[in-house]
């Protein structure tokens, strides 16, 4: 028996008037995204994601996340197939479809990377390969761990055909010379309304274009060693809850053999239950890098800090409505800050069929 366990769908107009008072608006459908998880056989299960996104001037359809799973036991689980790269909380707590989270978006360095209208994303967010998981119990806590090991991530260095910026895509082949491997770890102490978790990564990034492509190195080159290491937390009790999470990276520049080149990202969260539908959230999210980082210059990045007012109001358990203001500022450079205005409707369906095989 296969159960379709629920089908998202964002609806969402945004408004943006940058600080000179050029104003720019806009109003786009989002995105619908299918979700699918069911058991094949005894302790063999999968799950499937799949969205079509309507957003930024583009429409497009794929399969975010596919994976099969066996369960030898609770603290032993082997996956095969496409994930989301298991570093930090966001990543892993919250998949497609804004109905997940509090805010109308993301924090912005974590993104989507499969978005190339969007100028934000620098997270290689999705990969292909393996995963071992489980949870452990001991006398007071629970302790929940995963280790992937898969494909590098590629990037196609040369004209975009969204008009966009370069995308980070899962690696096309495995070898050697192209791995990704991560591991997460986090602490959940019994009876206590907080938990705390590290992770790394140890990531190599492929040109996935070509030289007559205006690409900057051959195919199959590699561009950058990356590594990413940082560490998470929660916190909820009574009507607050928070979360944070700091994300540090060292580029290795293999084109340019400049050496290595480090860089940070970070969010704090805070979020307050007003009263029963309505919540009321503030994050403060930023990124830096130094200047010269191969990695960051193909994805035409920017240091940058933003603010983020939230109101969310709950219809029900599956239908809100988010109204946020965005202040987009800018560390270096002449641009001014940004400020973009959202309102957003988000609903789920949940169970809305039943597919049966034989």
């Amino acid at each position: 028996m296969l159960k379709s366990r629920g089908l998202r769908c964002n609806q969402k107009v945004s408004l943006c008037e940058d600080s000179q008072g050029s104003p720019n608006s806009d109003a786009f459908a989002g995105e619908l995204v299918f979700y699918s998880v069911g058991s094949l056989y005894d302790n063999f299960s999968y799950l499937w994601e799949f969205e079509y996104e309507n957003a930024n001037g583009h429409q497009d359809a794929h399969t975010e996340r596919f994976h099969l799973k066996y369960s030898f036991a609770e603290a032993f689980k082997l996956s095969l197939g496409q994930f989301h790269t298991p570093i930090g909380y966001w990543n892993r707590t919250f998949h497609h479809g804004s109905i997940l989270y509090d805010t109308a978006e993301r924090p912005f360095f974590l993104d989507f990377d499969d978005n190339s209208a969007d100028t934000s994303f620098v997270m290689p967010v999705h990969y292909i390969g393996a995963m071992v998981d489980g949870v452990i119990e001991t006398n007071d806590a629970q302790w929940k761990y995963q280790f992937t090991l898969g494909n590098g991530s590629e990037i196609n260095t040369g004209e975009d055909p969204q008009g966009g910026r370069p995308e980070i895509e899962p690696g096309s082949r495995i070898n050697s010379d192209n791995l990704s491997l991560s591991y997460h770890m986090s602490w959940h102490p019994d009876e206590q309304p907080y938990h705390l978790g590290f992770f790394l990564m140890r990531n190599e990034v492929q040109e996935s274009g070509s030289l007559t492509g205006n690409a900057i190195t051959q195919y199959q080159d590699k561009l950058t060693d990356q590594d990413i290491y940082g560490f998470e937390a929660s916190y909820q009790r009574g009507n607050i809850d928070l979360i944070a999470e700091h994300f540090w990276f060292r580029h290795d520049n293999q084109t340019t053999n400049t050496g290595a080149y480090n860089a940070s990202a970070f969010y704090v969260q805070l979020g307050y239950q007003l009263t029963a539908p309505l919540k009321a959230i503030y994050r403060y999210s930023q990124l830096d890098f130094e200047a010269g980082d191969l990695y960051f210059e193909t994805l035409s990045s920017e240091e940058q800090y933003h603010n983020v007012f939230t109101l969310k109001y709950d219809l029900n358990e599956f239908n809100s409505v988010k109204v946020e203001a965005d202040q987009q500022s800018f560390f270096y450079g002449t641009q001014g800050d940004i400020y973009t205005f959202r309102v957003q409707w988000s609903f789920m369906w949940n169970n809305p069929l039943d597919m049966i095989a034989d």
